[in-house]
């Protein structure tokens, strides 16, 4: 009987953890209420701080949310999410956000500047090498030559 009483206040637990992180079009909406709670929670996540009347801001909007997607559909580790600091000021100011959009990206918490393109294409290439392993093993000379092809610059060591 004790079992039982458990079970519901468990499944409360993981939609309350839902209701935290808000998404819109695949990308969480955080809020001074939720931010600290989602970069503790994401191993991965890039964060735009944007002004809703930004014109650059506008731009990338469809593109990030086409990005933030195709990560959700790969049942990537990374998240995108975004803070409208018009708002939420206090953390555009703790993370010295000068213009819009300004974009940073969360590693195990740690904020680091975000150097990437503006398109679904250029964010998902730079998130997926910040967050992939730092080196990755080619067994054979087809996996050397594919990984060549697909790189602009390559170091390949011999062990």
């Amino acid at each position: 009987m004790l079992l039982f009483a458990f079970i519901p206040l468990a499944l409360l637990s993981i939609a309350s953890a839902e209701d935290d992180f808000p998404l819109e079009e695949g990308v969480l909406v955080l809020g001074d209420d939720n931010f600290q709670a989602a970069v503790d929670a994401n191993q991965f996540m890039l964060v735009e701080f944007y002004a809703p009347w930004c014109g650059h801001c506008k731009s990338l909007a469809p593109e990030y949310a086409k990005a933030a997607q195709a990560l959700a559909e790969e049942k990537s580790e990374v998240k995108l999410a975004k803070v409208d600091a018009t708002i939420h000021k206090k953390w555009a100011e703790k993370f010295e956000v000068r213009g819009f959009p300004t974009l940073k990206f969360f590693k195990y918490g740690v904020p680091q500047e975000y150097a990437g393109g503006r398109t679904a294409d250029t964010i998902l290439e730079w998130v997926e090498k910040k967050s992939g392993p730092a080196a990755k093993d080619l067994a054979t000379k087809e996996a050397a030559a594919a990984f060549i092809e697909a790189n602009k610059v390559v170091v390949i060591g011999f062990f």
